[in-house]
């Protein structure tokens, strides 16, 4: 909720989709023998699909903009968006980045 009111004055709709923890946890006991990675089981939310499928319907979108692996399944059933997946969990770069420029972030 803290950030609602920052992320408004950049877009024109902001829905907040609270994802209760025992949901998550949960969520990922259920995959304990699945394929599905636990950060993708940890995060579903049949709620947060509900919206976007709304979203997707009253709106004109070009493309659907998927931030971290986790979140790309939500973005699956819309095969008529293109899909821009954003990976910024690559910590190894990050620690090489920081080694070579020697930076102290």
């Amino acid at each position: 909720e803290l950030y609602i009111e920052p992320l408004k004055k950049v877009f024109k709709k902001v829905s907040l989709v609270p994802l209760p923890k025992y949901q998550s946890v949960f969520n990922c006991i259920t995959q304990v023998f699945s394929k599905q990675p636990f950060q993708v089981a940890y995060f579903e939310n049949k709620a947060l699909q509900k919206v976007l499928a709304e979203q997707v319907q009253a709106e004109q979108f070009d493309a659907i903009h998927v931030q971290h692996l986790r979140m790309a399944p939500y973005a699956l059933p819309y095969k008529h968006l293109k899909l821009i997946l954003d990976l910024p969990d690559a910590f190894s770069l990050y620690w090489k980045r920081k080694t070579i420029l020697k930076t102290p972030y």
